[in-house]
């Protein structure tokens, strides 16, 4: 039986401040609620709940997964995180260009002191770590999960269709919820299939990650050129799938 170890911080990165390395994090927050008019996160405990939208990005919730072997840490990649307004996590967000590179650098940093320390510690397989943006300019640990994530999958897909952050903009939902009764794969399949990737042998288009045959709801996972190519084929998806 594996042993899933879930550990949980609150911790500030070494050095890191709105004056120290971490500058364009508070720029970005800033930057994000005045286009959005999204309030910035007072504390921690507000951390994974989005004020008037349904969509937390990167500035919110960034993450980082690695994995580690007998040789030591590997890293994978990192992403955004979507969750409702409940809180509940719904699914990623990769591209290069959503995290800033002073950001980037510290969550690498954040992670190369826990990856190390589990592999001291014995552990092997992948892991991952939440971060929180504040809104004062640091960056702060939440949490390690020692475990997959429920980014792995896409970070597995696009790996293996040769996709990365450099050239694709990738957004999964694990709870895509569709406006009509229950499809069966074929048909879901049929309703899709002018989007599903490769749209015209593109490097694009819509992945189905998992079916249900209960409820109203699939596993999708968006591949698009860049963010609107991405949101148009997210939205391709709703209209495929809605009740006419």
């Amino acid at each position: 039986m594996e042993l899933v170890h879930s550990v949980v911080f609150l911790t500030l990165l070494p050095g890191t401040s709105a004056s120290a390395k971490t500058p364009a994090c508070a720029e970005a927050l800033a930057d994000k609620k005045a286009t959005d008019g999204k309030a910035g996160h007072r504390s921690l405990a507000t951390i994974r709940v989005a004020s008037d939208k349904k969509r937390c990005l990167f500035e919110n919730i960034p993450a980082c997964e690695g994995h580690i072997t007998d040789d030591g840490f590997v890293f994978d990649y990192n992403c955004g995180q979507e969750v409702t307004e409940e809180g509940s996590f719904e699914g990623v967000i990769l591209s290069n260009d959503i995290i800033p590179d002073s950001v980037n650098l510290n969550m690498r940093i954040g992670m190369d002191m826990i990856g190390n320390e589990l592999y001291s510690k014995g552990y092997r397989g992948v892991f991952d770590v939440d971060f929180a943006a504040g809104q004062d300019g640091n960056l702060y640990i939440l949490e390690s999960n020692a475990r997959m994530t429920g980014g792995t999958h896409v970070y597995n897909i696009m790996s293996y269709l040769g996709i990365s952050g450099n050239n694709a903009y990738v957004i999964s939902n694990d709870s895509f919820r569709y406006n009509m009764p229950t499809q069966k794969p074929e048909e879901l399949l049929a309703r899709l299939s002018e989007i599903l990737y490769p749209v015209e042998y593109e490097k694009r288009g819509v992945v189905i990650s998992f079916v249900s045959l209960n409820m109203s709801v699939i596993g999708i996972i968006i591949i698009g050129q860049n963010k609107k190519d991405a949101l148009s084929l997210m939205q391709g998806a709703k209209d495929c799938l809605a009740e006419h």
